[in-house]
């Protein structure tokens, strides 16, 4: 049961840093763009 529940948390822990690193790659594809295409107003 122990071991089961130690997987879950390991799952849920990569997912969770999955999840972190796209949004911040996210953010700099947005910056970048914004930096080479100019500020949109």
């Amino acid at each position: 049961m122990s071991k089961k529940r130690k997987v879950i948390g390991a799952v849920l822990k990569g997912c969770i840093y999955l999840a972190a690193a796209f949004t911040v790659l996210m953010l700099v594809l947005i910056i970048g763009y914004i930096l080479v295409k100019g500020v949109p107003y």
